[in-house]
């Protein structure tokens, strides 16, 4: 019966989606960019939690570990759903009409980094990493949990320690292209901190849930 709810209402959310394109499309597009970006955060923040715990080497937090192991499970719908955002890059991004960009002097020394394909690319990359990376680390840690061997858990910690310093990185270009580009003339380089920090908080609230 759960299942079926659910299923229901996501025909529901889809329905309101579709209609929403048809009434007033920047503000679909604009929910649906929120809703994206929150999700994907949340998943994302999980492979960096369980990443932490490995490098860390708490072992109090192993409970804790398992709950943020499961809400990785979302990133391959996060993969999906970014590429139906692309369709409304458009409407959303003032960067992406080319004819805006030729009159703007800001604009058009920006579209190095503002552009389309590049913007699509680094996006699925941090996606594509993300998943690649905490599928790995599920996958020791189911192993660990039938054979109770160590070596599982310092494979996982090698595998965290980069990825650490990957995601710092990552996040912080995927804020600036999700969200701080929706105004292209002002910039913060403090932007994706608050942005992580955000992001930790709703991971931990999420967990704790």
């Amino acid at each position: 019966k759960l299942k079926g709810s659910l299923t229901a209402m996501l025909a529901v959310g889809v329905l309101c989606f579709i209609i929403g394109l048809n009434t007033d499309a920047s503000r679909a597009w604009g929910n649906f960019l929120v809703n994206h970006f929150f999700w994907t955060a949340i998943s994302l923040g999980s492979v960096f939690f369980v990443a932490l715990q490995y490098v860390s080497g708490s072992s109090w937090s192993a409970p804790l570990r398992r709950i943020a192991e499961v809400l990785l499970a979302y990133l391959p719908v996060s993969i999906v759903m970014f590429f139906i955002l692309l369709f409304g890059t458009h409407t959303l991004y003032e960067w992406t009409h080319h004819e805006v960009v030729a009159n703007d002097h800001i604009l058009s020394m920006k579209t190095a980094y503002l552009n389309v394909p590049f913007f699509a690319v680094r996006n699925l990359i941090t996606l594509g990493v993300g998943l690649f990376v905490g599928f790995l680390l599920l996958k020791n840690s189911l192993k660990q949990d039938k054979t109770g061997e160590i070596k599982f858990s310092k494979i996982n910690t090698a595998i965290s320690a980069p990825f650490i310093l990957f995601f710092a990185w990552s996040f912080t270009f995927m804020s600036f292209d999700l969200i701080m580009s929706l105004s292209p003339h002002w910039f913060s380089t403090i932007f994706g901190v608050y942005c992580w920090a955000i992001l930790i908080l709703s991971v931990l609230a999420t967990i704790a849930i």
